[in-house]
């Protein structure tokens, strides 16, 4: 089911089947890229566990990404995407936007000190699939940052 802020967006409201197939073959093609693409994805069985029994955690992560995102809407999804790529390795951001999504991610994790690291790492790794799965990484997209504000 397609939200009723998307349709309005796509151009989805009421009949209109070019605008219908337009947004579906636009989905089909991200999705491609990323099978397609070279990088490792999050296993299935990941994916599964951490969205059936580790939500809290996911929603931690994503509401400290979009909260940080509502006070400075400078930030992208390739900020995102950078800045949790260098969370889970364990680098420092360099770039102020990152370094901020960075400060907001390390808030949210010292609020839950009853999750392991491994867990927390999985939550993060799941978020990045995410994120990749909703944008086109460009600069200036916002794709996954407007998509997953609207479930917090």
């Amino acid at each position: 089911m397609i939200s009723e802020k998307r349709q309005q967006t796509f151009g989805l409201k009421g009949n209109n089947s070019v605008g219908k197939e337009m947004y579906m073959s636009n989905l089909r093609r991200l999705r491609r890229q990323n099978r397609d693409s070279k990088e490792m994805r999050v296993s299935e069985s990941l994916f599964h566990r951490m969205t059936n029994n580790h939500i809290d955690i996911l929603e931690n992560i994503e509401f400290s990404l979009v909260s940080a995102y509502h006070s400075n809407p400078t930030i992208d999804d390739r900020n995102v995407a950078a800045t949790l790529e260098a969370v889970i390795k364990g680098v420092e951001p360099t770039d102020i936007l990152t370094v901020l999504l960075a400060k907001a991610l390390k808030s949210a994790r010292e609020l839950r000190t009853d999750v392991a690291d491994d867990l927390w790492r999985d939550g993060l790794n799941v978020v990045l699939q995410s994120v990749k799965d909703h944008s086109n990484l460009k600069v200036g997209n916002r794709d996954y940052l407007e998509f997953a504000g609207l479930f917090l």
